[in-house]
């Protein structure tokens, strides 16, 4: 009975860490100015924001899986008109890729 109190012990130790490392790590990603189209700004942004969040699921032991071929994201845009009269947008985003 102790035998088998001491594996189950151990399974949920050796588990447990694992456990911790599976979900999802939110990354940011920001833009400079100087993007004359929004959503090519935005998507600049996400990719750089799931690069992000990539690279911290790496940084704790994971395996990051980018799902499907566009990025998601969320994405907030600031808009500054130039000299000219044009404008540019400066974009920030945050992104979630699973993590295993």
């Amino acid at each position: 009975m102790r035998s088998v109190r001491s594996l189950a012990l151990t399974i949920v130790l050796v588990a447990a860490p694992v456990a911790a490392l599976a979900g999802t790590y939110t990354g940011r990603g920001e833009t400079d100015w100087g993007y004359t189209n929004k959503g090519y700004c935005c998507e600049d942004a996400v990719t750089f924001a799931q690069e992000d969040s990539a690279r911290a699921c790496e940084r704790a032991g994971g395996y990051p899986e980018i799902r499907g071929s566009s990025a998601r994201g969320r994405c907030d845009w600031d808009i500054k008109r130039t000299r000219d009269g044009g404008t540019i947008y400066r974009c920030t985003a945050t992104a979630s890729v699973y993590c295993d």
